[in-house]
């Protein structure tokens, strides 16, 4: 599969939304690998949770992205929002560690 950032028209946006997370990310210090993860099966409590970009995550909110870091990966989300913002919001959801992944499926390189 291609990759996508649910909500967004055209590669320019979703790339535009994508680098602007990834920053923020970079700027608190994490390091942010280039691989685009579109999901994400991990261990929790004994029980296997699958998270996919697109798909609604455990806070209700649409997840947006996925980053690969040097601790684990970032689950973000947009942010529940009942007005129309010109930019949407993007948050960091979740931090999964990397002792806890099962399954990683990355978008398509191109």
């Amino acid at each position: 599969m291609k990759f996508y950032v649910p909500f967004t028209i055209g590669v320019s946006q979703a790339e535009q939304i994508y680098a602007v997370s990834k920053k923020r990310l970079d700027e608190i210090g994490f390091r942010v690998s280039a691989r685009r993860i579109k999901s994400l099966s991990y261990w929790v409590n004994g029980q296997l949770v699958c998270q996919q970009v697109g798909d609604q995550a455990a806070n209700g909110e649409i997840i947006a992205a996925i980053f690969e870091s040097d601790v684990g990966y970032f689950i973000s989300t947009y942010t529940a929002n009942e007005e129309l913002a010109e930019s949407m919001s993007v948050r960091y959801s979740m931090l999964i560690m990397r002792s806890t992944v099962e399954d990683i499926d990355r978008f398509d390189q191109e």
